[in-house]
């Protein structure tokens, strides 16, 4: 490996334009493939065509209507929705709503079809018409009839009669799911304006499934618009303080925007679709970027600055660098490589991805930076950068007369904070990952505090033939449970076909309240049923409840501000129920949704990430052992390897204890600074044991003065620049630059205090 470095470092700084135009001409063509990259707005693309959940989903989406909607709940000044002025501002928003683009139906109090019998008639109208004509006990009993009745309380209007809701249902296309979110909501938010301003006393908050996937992709575009450049101002002008040079500088950011260009070039070509993970592969590629330039032209500043031609120095810094380098980025690639085994599709992209990034990041920094380093002219030399080799030789001096009780404190400090890993869960709540500033949050929150929840949970209770949904025991156990759902504590409201029945009863009794349940038989269902369905106006039939040959009708339940634990829990025990009380009369598949989706996939995630860290960490400590010819030394590797990720999420346990799908990605992201550390300390320490002859605590030295400082460089840098991404407004890209800041800070902690002695611990002997 020596000799082919030194024959490489040759080659480089003696075709140092050719290298630089062969590079920079593939790096363009792999660049230009970004022009095709597109971003979706769809959650599909988190599972796989054959995931059971998905098509459980799809199914329930085939046989009903859609659920995607935007909810806008209205909260009149005066707290009273039940007034002439504002059932009239009702109606007319309703009215309006319809004109959404891919609206299919829209529900409300006013257009509620309520129905009361006159004699042997079934008469079904709107709950609310003419408002402005209606008398003081006509807003009463409407005001009693949609308080009570329990398809509207807790879902369309609140109990108290403050606040109301008007619930836009769509069906989108999918051929641009971007676009058509997209229109849908700037259509809703000129609604939501324009009424507004004609009806100043009342406030309109709009939510839903539509809103929700709107912030989302605005929350990525906004960080990446605003917090990735002031990260990249942080990262610039911190490297400048450190390396003093901007030549430095400007080539480590060079080598960062071309291997983000080249990567993202590349998934354009290969037709990438950008998701949530997928952007942020530029984060994860810029760690490793920046960590192989820094490495590279520290070293190359250290041997100018003591002497050595520009030439020279770049040579014995290609020679030293290039094996560790190799290794870190090759096992890192690896690493991401196995991110293939997930069962998330944006997680496999995002592997292979990065893996590729950081291999272009390599041969970058083995070649076009320092070919372009000696192209241009010289710069000034500093002496500044004595301090820091004597802040280092102090602290050198420090540790060999404090090792023991440093190694020992670092490993009781990590014994007692990774303990509280086991705090945490994985566990997510959607609209938290938007915090209290933020229009959709604080529209939730207002919606979940006042009317109703955003979280539904839907079931597909089956009969054993068609038209069974009308057999008296069918609706009896369909009944019972929507009853044992009301009374779970997650569960706020549960839209149910047999309240439909029971009211309907009840109307061809003389609207006797004594009738208000279910039909006896059969013919009296069906019966009901036909009436019922031949008076609804077109766009609020039964559809959204009942399948095609009345085989199956669809159970919602609508849960308060569970998070995704609680939310798979409750599934559990329905499912449970079920099994339980169907008694073969019911059937379901169990409950779906796109939160429930999210879910399972989240938690499942969150696992197989943790996991194939540790898979990946044992990994590359074996391929240290091999690369280093040291048993010993390979051992200790795994421990500087494992401590950095164990110590945040110990903290994490003790400070938040839920890790969503961000905070479980840190550990996959950061992994590459942590062996990149760990193999560039060793690997100098045996240069100045096998090559040098040096004791091993002349090699320590050797290994801090090489290693030190450009790893605290690298940590300095990054962990501001990622303390910038942990101010985003979106919880995942916050949580994920926080913990990762806290990572990095424990990788370089660990390489000073711990890894060290753990060195001197093992090698004892004078010569190697």
């Amino acid at each position: 490996m020596n000799n082919f470095t030194r024959q490489y470092a040759n080659w480089v700084v003696t075709h140092k334009w050719l290298v630089t135009l062969l590079t920079l001409a593939m790096i363009v063509a792999m660049a230009l493939g970004a022009k095709r990259l597109t971003m979706s707005g769809d959650y599909r693309i988190f599972f796989k065509p054959d995931n059971p959940q998905l098509q459980a989903f799809e199914a329930m989406q085939k046989a009903y209507t859609k659920s995607d909607n935007i909810l806008l709940t209205l909260a009149p000044a005066d707290k009273n929705v039940f007034t002439r002025n504002n059932l009239a501002a009702v109606i007319e928003l309703t009215d309006a709503a319809w004109q959404t683009p891919f609206s299919i139906r829209v529900d409300s109090i006013s257009n509620y079809q309520n129905s009361v019998a006159d004699g042997d008639t079934l008469h079904v109208d709107d709950l609310v018409k003419h408002p402005q004509t209606l008398t003081a006990a006509d807003l009463a009993r409407i005001r009693n009839i949609a308080v009570h009745d329990p398809l509207l309380a807790k879902r369309l209007i609140a109990e108290n009669g403050q606040v109301t809701g008007i619930n836009i249902t769509l069906q989108m296309p999918g051929k641009n799911k971007v676009k058509e979110i997209q229109q849908a909501v700037k259509f809703a938010n000129a609604l939501k304006a324009k009424f507004e301003t004609r009806h100043p006393d009342i406030k309109i908050y709009m939510t839903g499934v539509v809103m929700m996937n709107y912030a989302f992709l605005e929350a990525t575009r906004n960080d990446m618009k605003h917090l990735v450049p002031y990260m990249m101002g942080i990262l610039a002008l911190l490297l400048v303080i450190s390396l003093r040079s901007f030549q430095a500088t400007g080539l480590i950011f060079l080598s960062i925007v071309l291997s983000i260009a080249a990567a993202m070039g590349v998934a354009g070509w290969t037709d990438v679709i950008l998701s949530a993970p997928v952007a942020t592969a530029p984060l994860t590629i810029l760690i490793m970027a920046i960590a192989d330039g820094v490495h590279m032209l520290s070293h190359y500043g250290h041997n100018v600055r003591h002497g050595v031609s520009r030439v020279e120095a770049m040579k014995e810094s290609i020679q030293s660098n290039f094996a560790p380098m190799l290794f870190t980025n090759v096992t890192s690639a690896l690493g991401y490589l196995t991110m293939n085994m997930s069962d998330v599709p944006p997680f496999q992209t995002l592997g292979n991805v990065v893996a590729f990034g950081i291999m272009v990041a390599f041969f970058i920094t083995v070649g076009l930076v320092p070919a372009l380093m000696l192209i241009l002219p010289g710069g000034k030399v500093h002496s500044q950068e004595e301090s820091k080799f004597k802040l280092m030789e102090r602290y050198q001096n420090f540790f060999l007369n404090h090792r023991y009780k440093m190694l020992f404190g670092s490993l009781l400090f990590t014994a007692v904070v990774g303990s509280f890993v086991t705090q945490n869960k994985f566990d997510d709540s959607f609209h938290e990952y938007f915090d209290k500033t933020t229009e959709f949050r604080q529209a939730t929150d207002f919606t979940l505090q006042h009317l109703t929840g955003v979280y539904l949970m839907d079931f597909s209770i089956e009969a054993s033939k068609p038209g069974g949904i009308n057999e008296p025991a069918f609706l009896q156990k369909t009944d019972e449970f929507s009853n044992w759902l009301r009374q779970q504590p997650e569960v706020l409201h549960v839209n149910t076909f047999t309240d439909i029945m029971k009211r309907l009863n009840k109307n061809m009794h003389a609207d006797d309240p004594a009738q208000y349940k279910l039909p006896e038989s059969r013919e009296l269902a069906a019966q009901y049923l036909l009436l019922y369905e031949l008076s609804l106006p077109y766009g609020l039939d039964l559809t959204n409840q009942i399948n095609i040959d009345k085989s199956a009708t669809k159970l919602t339940a609508t849960l308060y501000a569970v998070h995704s634990t609680q939310m798979i829990a409750l599934e559990e025990r329905a499912n449970a129920w079920l099994k339980a009380h169907g008694d073969g009369i019911i059937k379901s598949s169990g409950g779906t949704g796109a939160g429930l989706m999210f879910a399972h996939v989240g938690q499942e995630n969150g696992k197989s990430m943790l996991e194939g860290e540790v898979i990946q960490i044992l990994q590359i400590s074996v391929l240290i052992m091999l690369a280093i010819r040291s048993f010993k030394l390979g051992i200790v590797s795994m421990v500087p390897n494992i401590t950095p990720a164990l110590l945040a999420y110990g903290v994490w346990g003790m400070a938040v204890g839920q890790i969503n799908m961000g905070v479980a990605m840190v550990g996959i992201i950061s992994l590459g600074i942590v062996v990149d550390d760990t193999m560039h300390f060793l690997s100098k320490y045996l240069t100045a044991r096998r090559e040098m002859g040096r004791t091993p605590e002349d090699a320590l030295r050797y290994a801090f003065d090489m290693a030190g400082i450009p790893m605290w460089i690298s940590t300095l840098t990054l962990v501001c620049g990622f303390l910038v991404l942990a101010s985003s407004h979106f919880a995942m890209n916050s949580d994920t630059g926080l913990v990762t800041a806290i990572t990095i800070t424990f990788a370089a902690l660990t390489e000073a205090f711990m890894l060290p002695g753990l060195i001197l611990l093992v090698d004892r002997k004078k010569k190697i």
